[in-house]
């Protein structure tokens, strides 16, 4: 199926579930169909609002956001595409991903926020970015949404009740795409001193979140707690605690019942997952720390880039129109030099020398304009080229780190996600340890 039937369907699937939204009756109803719905609430509404808040922030969950897929293939791995540039792309997949992170914790909705090396992590809610397009000035982020169930929560925002359309619009369905472009006068207005020009994106990606979930009852957050709790148990020891979860067949995890509080293998795995949380919290410092450096490189970037492009926009605009008046000079030289030879053919002596003169005046001013069309077209690739350096000049780094408990320690090298592994393997080293009844740590 081709890609613009894909689109075409999830816009017919917007149209229906607007129409559906359409006929939902709001909280407050008016008094009658003609009169709008105005004024103060009564104290029993009030109330009532209030009842709804309160049964929707019960229970906040918490978020992992996985560093952003930088949108990368083949041939951008490689540098060949124009206007991408891998180091800049991995170092804003990263930067991308901390800016979600504080969009999202602005809401207030959300227990904690956590940006994380891979999908490995434990938590309630994902939210999975790929970079579409980031040039400077123009920025286009896709967002998946699943909870620790496996479901998909923007398909099955989009779909309702229309469930078929997942098949057909498949992966169209299963993406958000978010896209924002910089005024090439941003950097220059003061009022946006220490503003990101990106920052909308992000606060539209956050609201879209939120949206997702303010359906979500306190039963179904508990119960997306456990679930949690219970797959993290699983990675220690799958024997013991998988027979807790039932696999649909969707691929869907639902929760067959809870370990007794009591139970002395739970209590374990729970003192593990606490320095789970810890070392997770730890890498945030880390991504904070590399968020700040970046920034001001990317600021710097972004600044003069939105320079050059406009420049070479320019630059672009002025060699086509040149191209194009040299065309029509060449178009007035031929014309006017078979204006010559006709009044040469017919003795028309004055007519004919003007002929040649008009001819050779537009073939003159057609080969300058040709010439400075060229030039044009060699001021936009410098710019270009330009761009690409300050694209090329940004480099990441991930340092080695020690790990330790007590007589127990272990060095994390490699990515963060190689080093996310590392750490997830020593916790089981030390979840084995501890099923050892006199073994303390």
């Amino acid at each position: 199926m081709n890609i613009f039937f894909r689109r075409l369907v999830v816009g017919v699937a917007s149209v229906c579930l607007v129409g559906c939204n359409a006929g939902m009756q709001p909280l407050v109803q008016p008094s009658s169909k003609s009169s709008p719905s105005i004024g103060p609430l009564t104290s029993s509404q009030i109330e009532k609002h209030r009842e709804l808040a309160t049964e929707r922030l019960a229970v906040k969950l918490d978020v992992a956001i996985p560093i952003f897929d930088a949108g990368l293939n083949s041939d951008t791995s490689k540098g060949d595409a124009e206007n991408v540039w891998p180091e800049l792309r991995r170092a804003e997949a990263i930067r991308f991903s901390w800016k979600l992170k504080e969009a999202l914790e602005r809401t207030g909705y959300f227990s904690t926020v956590r940006v994380v090396p891979d999908r490995n992590a434990t938590a309630e809610l994902y939210v999975l970015g790929r970079i579409i397009e980031s040039t400077g000035e123009d920025v286009e982020l896709g967002l998946q949404v699943y909870d620790i169930t496996g479901k998909d929560l923007v398909t099955s925002n989009r779909t309702m009740n229309f469930g078929f359309l997942s098949k057909v619009a498949g992966q169209a369905l299963r993406e958000k795409s978010f896209s924002h472009s910089v005024d090439q006068n941003f950097f220059s207005d003061i009022r946006n001193k220490g503003k990101d020009s990106y920052q909308p994106i992000f606060d539209q990606s956050a609201k879209y979140v939120t949206s997702l979930l303010k359906e979500v009852s306190t039963q179904e957050a508990n119960g997306l707690r456990n679930i949690s709790e219970l797959r993290f148990a699983t990675s220690m020891s799958n024997e013991a605690f998988s027979g807790h979860l039932i696999p649909g067949e969707d691929g869907i995890i639902s929760l067959a019942s809870m370990p007794s509080e009591n139970d002395a293998t739970l209590k374990k795995v729970r003192s593990i997952r606490v320095r789970d949380q810890l070392f997770v919290d730890k890498l945030q410092a880390e991504y904070q720390a590399f968020d700040q450096k970046f920034a001001k490189t990317h600021n710097v970037w972004q600044q003069q880039t939105l320079v050059e492009a406009s420049a070479r926009s320019k630059a672009r605009g002025k060699a086509a129109g040149q191209a194009i008046g040299a065309v029509l000079l060449l178009g007035l030289a031929i014309a006017a030099g078979q204006a010559a030879q006709d009044s040469s053919q017919n003795y028309d002596s004055i007519g004919a020398s003007a002929g040649v003169m008009g001819a050779a005046v537009a073939g003159v001013g057609a080969i300058e304009m040709i010439g400075n069309s060229m030039q044009s077209s060699k001021e936009a690739e410098m710019h270009n080229d330009l761009i690409k350096e300050l694209g090329q000049s940004v480099d990441l780094e991930v340092a080695p780190k020690v790990v330790a408990f007590e007589e127990t320690q272990a060095e994390l090298v490699g990515t963060a996600s190689e080093q996310f592994a590392q750490w997830r393997a020593f916790l089981k080293k030390i979840y084995e340890l501890e099923k050892t009844p006199d073994r303390q740590l």
